[in-house]
Order: structure tokens, then sequence, then C-alpha cells
């Protein structure tokens, strides 16, 4: 849609906001939600029909180092509960009327050690990515990008630290449930992970690759499909807010049609929605992934559009 379609677009959205039967800006929030979501599918109308979660799942090969508090095999195990419909996000999705579904990348094979070199080749970058585009499935009006994966908060962070020149001390979590020490056992992997991989020479795709892992870089193809397709794309935590941060990084228009879902307790997740200014419509303290926070924020999204589409207005007087 062209710029001055989108913004036509947006201004009636926000003539129509400004008519409810309510004070300007009573809604809060609410009403900036309705315009974004208006912007991004180009519809003074917007809607959520048919919006979708799919779960996108990886190993990490750096597991080998005790940077979580569970071993690696947890993670294959949980495709099972996500096929059974007994995991988080399938009760969320279910309650919520949200299509679920999950994919695992290569089979559940490793990415290499990150704290000895890169993640992934070139090849397997480009796979998983068009994977991950391939993965929005058609029809639907609203996307969510979750994960699994033990070991992905060590990812996610070294992609924190490297495209915000932070230090991992000040963004390395606790992860699954990490103590102090093995928090400064993950800064220190991460430490070298960066310094292996001499990332401050490196382009933000080829930092999520190097010091990614498999579902990132589909989230991160997942988002561009989502974008060309003008679908609402709403981030969930520190994982996939990493993943949009290198896209970000490497061209901010592949961002515009994100919304922030919640707040990760993760510390690193706050520092990137910041660097991205997206504000999260929910905060819980959530950290468990999956898609879990995004998927809980579209009964607010839901709940906005309804204000939106049936509240009398001033003109009803």
């Amino acid at each position: 849609m062209p710029a001055l379609e989108e913004a036509a677009v947006i201004k009636t959205t926000r003539e129509r906001l400004k008519n409810l039967l309510k004070p300007p800006g009573a809604l809060g929030r609410a009403e900036d939600l309705v315009t974004a979501l208006a912007g991004i599918q180009g519809t003074a109308r917007p809607a959520i029909n048919r919006p979708a979660c799919v779960t996108f799942v990886g190993n990490h090969g750096v597991t080998r180092k005790g940077v979580s508090a569970y071993p690696a095999d947890i993670t294959l195990r949980l495709v099972d509960f996500f096929k059974d419909g007994k995991a988080a996000i399938n009760q969320i999705c279910r309650m919520n009327a949200i299509d679920f579904s999950c994919v695992t990348l290569f089979d559940g094979r490793f990415t290499e050690d990150i704290s000895e070199g890169p993640a992934m080749t070139v090849a397997a970058f480009k796979e998983a990515f068009a994977i991950g585009q391939n993965a929005v499935p058609e029809g639907c009006d609203l996307f969510i990008a979750g994960d699994a994966g033990i070991g992905n908060t060590t990812a996610a962070t070294a992609i924190a630290c490297a495209l915000l020149k932070q230090a991992p001390k000040t963004l390395t979590g606790g992860g699954a449930g990490l103590d102090d020490k093995g928090i400064q056992l993950k800064r220190e992997i991460i430490t070298q992970a960066l310094r292996v991989n001499a990332v401050e020479s490196l382009s933000p795709l080829e930092i999520l690759r190097k010091v990614g892992g498999f579902e990132l870089v589909a989230i991160a193809g997942s988002a561009v499909a989502a974008r060309e397709r003008r679908i609402p794309f709403i981030a969930d935590g520190v994982i996939a807010t990493a993943a949009l941060l290198a896209l970000h990084t490497h061209r901010p228009a592949l961002t515009e049609h994100v919304i922030a879902g919640h707040l990760s307790a993760e510390p690193a997740h706050r520092h990137m929605l910041a660097y991205l200014k997206k504000e999260p419509i929910l905060d819980l303290s959530m950290r468990l992934g999956e898609g879990t926070g995004a998927a809980l924020s579209v009964s607010i999204l839901r709940h906005a559009l309804n204000l939106y589409d049936n509240m009398a207005t001033f003109s009803d007087l």
C-alpha cells in the first residue's frame, strides 16, 4: 500500500475513535492498538478473524556447556506435548481461538556450539529462514511466532549483546531457572561466543547466523513473510524479539508490522523492546516462551477491536 493510502487509513481510524461515545483518548492504549492494526492491515476496519501461532522448535549445541537448568533432550519431548495439545501454548490458543501448529527445525538436529564457532552454515541459515517464511498459514490475519529450545536464551542474549553493544553482565538472565552460579557461567559462555565469532565485524543477519539458532532464524523468516502480506506480527518474548532485532538493524522497515505482546522477565527483553520502541501490551513477568505471552495479548487486541466496531458514537446522540 502506498504511504499516502496508509496515512489515509490511519486518519480515518483515528477519526472514528475520536467519534466514539467517550472522552478523547479515554480508551488509552486500546486506541493505539486499533490504529496500529489498521495501519498494518491497510484498512480502517481491521479485524482478527483467523489468528495463528506457529511454535518453532530448535536444538542448541551450546547446551553442552551447561547454560541451561534442563537437559537438551527436553526440547524434543516438548514437541509431543505440543502435538497432544497439553502444553501451555495449546491451552492459551484454545481459549483464544488461535490456530496452533509447531515446526521442528531439521528434525531436531543441534546447531554447532556458538562458544566455539558459528551456529550454522550459510546454507542452513537460508533453509531455516525459508522454513519460517513458508510457515505463515494462508488466510491468517494475525501471526505469532513461538519458540521452544533448551539453551535458546543464551543465543538470544548473545544476539542482543552484539546488536545493542551491551555486556553479558547487563543482559543475561536465568532462562529456564539458573541459579546465580549458573547465570555467571552463562555470561562467560556468551562472552566467549561473542569473541570467537568476532561479532563486532558482522552484519546483523550474520550475527543471527553465527550466534543464533535454527528457530530464531525461522522466526525471522516468518516475520518477513507476514510483513509482505500485511499481517500483524505479535512478538512474544526474548527469543522472538532477538530475531526481530536482527531484522530491524538490517532494515527497520521489516519490523513496522510488529506489536509487542508482552514483556518477558528476561533482562535482555526490556532492552531490546526499548531499542525497537515497542511498548508491550502485557507485563506478567512470564518467561516460558512457546508464544504464550503473545497469545495471551490477543484477547486484549480483540477487546480493543470490539470497542472500536460496536460502541455508540456521538453521531448516534
